[in-house]
């Protein structure tokens, strides 16, 4: 098992340009998805999806722990948030359904903080790279 230094060294998204790739990525998908799930209706309960998205949210947990730099933390703070509330969404959906637009537009937003800022770490990672 890995220490949290030897995770921070080894991932660092700042410093890695394959995790900084990945992470933008993923949130340009997410970015993509939600801009496309706007309208749409919240998706079913499913006790499956509650477990996986748990699992998720421990992990992402522990690592932000492990990671140091602001943006890092920032990043793993913004997939712990709509993870959560999406299961909110999915598990009390009379609450949701009242605000369902606010709720949609705030996941995009997130979305977009978070490409924003996996952005700046990729060029930053490509530019100590190429130094």
């Amino acid at each position: 098992m890995l220490s949290d230094s030897e995770i921070h060294s080894r991932y660092c998204p700042i410093r890695n340009y394959k995790s900084a790739l990945f992470i933008t990525a993923y949130f340009l998908l997410a970015t993509i998805l939600n801009v496309r799930a706007l309208h749409r209706a919240f998706a079913e309960a499913s006790p499956v999806r509650a477990f996986f998205a748990l699992v998720i949210v421990v992990v992402l947990a522990k690592w932000m722990v492990a990671f140091r730099h602001l943006r890092e933390r920032l990043i793993f703070g913004i997939c712990i948030v709509i993870l959560v509330a999406g299961q909110l969404e999915t598990f009390l959906p009379s609450t949701f359904n009242l605000h369902m637009e606010v709720t949609r537009s705030g996941h995009l937003v997130l979305s977009i903080i978070g490409l924003a800022a996996s952005i700046t770490m990729l060029a930053q990672s490509v530019q100590r790279r190429s130094i």
